[in-house]
């Protein structure tokens, strides 16, 4: 492979890296927010 397909390649994936970063971000708030609420919901519950 030469060095500009190589360089096309990494600039392809570059927006696609951040997506998925900001995603595993958004993932990972949803996961805390849920956590919180199910933790209130059995602590009101009990």
């Amino acid at each position: 492979m030469n060095q500009k397909a190589i360089n096309i390649v990494f600039l392809a994936l570059k927006p696609l890296k951040h997506r998925i970063m900001t995603f595993s971000a958004d993932l990972d708030c949803i996961i805390r927010a849920t956590a919180i609420l199910s933790h209130d919901y059995i602590t009101l519950n009990n």
